[in-house]
């Protein structure tokens, strides 16, 4: 297995957030972001996840308080790692 990330694990990885603003996504979200079709964007949120780069989290609430349901986002590793600290 290569630590090479794909064009479309860096297509979903640029709208996953910075450490100081991450925001998490679903997938259909994030297909419509990306132009990614909704199963590309699904391979490369697990590709990610088995990395430790990105988390799937559930219970997601909105700005208004209300319930999404689940997404993904950065990892709390990945974030440390982002921000030079140690996880």
């Amino acid at each position: 297995m290569t630590d090479e990330l794909t064009a479309n694990e860096w297509r979903v990885l640029n709208y996953l957030g910075t450490p100081s603003d991450a925001s998490c996504m679903n997938f259909n979200h994030l297909s419509t972001r990306t132009g990614l079709s909704r199963d590309e964007v699904a391979e490369a949120c697990r590709s990610l996840r088995k990395r430790g780069i990105a988390e799937c989290y559930t219970g997601l609430v909105d700005d208004d308080g209300i319930f999404y349901g689940s997404g993904y986002g950065l990892s709390a590793a990945e974030i440390a790692r982002r921000n030079g600290e140690a996880a």
